[in-house]
């Protein structure tokens, strides 16, 4: 009888980013993820305007991107039945209307194109903010690395 696989995507928010965990069969690369270039405030992801400080913005932000992997990721059927698992790092720019420019695998970090092609699609379902990136005042492009793992048990 065959041995029936049980796929299990666990999700765990790190600050500063969120992650879609499990164990990694490959050793992690070195990246930093989070918010990269010079703001002065965050970017407002849709449904956190009320709050106020910068650290709770952070983790409404965190909070929206782990939904948007959840509601949408799928299990890549070719790197399910190779036994495939793995950490895509994916960039992401947010421009200066709070919309989402580019959406790019980090070049040199990602093994499996199948996961990386996944990771992407998702990640480009992101909405727009509400509010951009702003250094003093004034609207700003930023981008941000997210990590997203992928195993299978």
């Amino acid at each position: 009888m065959k041995k029936i696989r049980s796929i299990s995507i666990l999700l765990f928010c790190l600050l500063p980013g969120v992650v879609l965990f499990a164990q990694s069969q490959a050793p992690e690369p070195a990246v930093k993820t989070g918010f990269a270039g010079a703001y002065s405030s965050l970017p407002v992801f849709p449904g956190c305007d009320a709050d106020s400080d910068e650290s709770t913005r952070l983790r409404c932000f965190q909070n929206g991107v782990r939904d948007v992997i959840m509601k949408n990721v799928q299990y890549p059927p070719m790197a399910r039945e190779q036994g495939i698992s793995g950490v895509v790092y994916v960039r992401i720019m947010i421009g200066t209307q709070g919309e989402v420019k580019e959406v790019q695998s980090v070049q040199g970090r990602t093994y499996n194109k199948e996961l990386e092609a996944e990771a992407v699609r998702v990640l480009k379902k992101l909405p727009a903010m509400t509010k951009p990136a702003t250094l003093d005042g004034e609207p700003v492009h930023v981008q941000f690395i997210q990590p997203v793992r992928f195993v299978l048990q």
